[in-house]
């Protein structure tokens, strides 16, 4: 993590570093998760951070 990243920006890197290496788009993920593909569009931008249940959904897609 760099000195000027927060921990938001570490979600959203995070998050999208594990949808690419399985390959996956941004709907996939979404699909996988019952989310729209905005959201997870949202997240990887670190413009919104997903709920406790959008979380649960994310993880347990991934």
């Amino acid at each position: 993590m760099s000195p000027d990243a927060k921990p938001s920006d570490l979600f959203a890197d995070r998050l999208k570093a594990a949808r690419l290496l399985r390959g996956w788009t941004q709907a996939d993920l979404a699909a996988r998760a019952g989310l729209p593909p905005t959201s997870i569009a949202h997240f990887e931008a670190g413009s919104h951070k997903p709920s406790f249940d959008n979380l649960r959904r994310l993880a347990t897609a991934l």
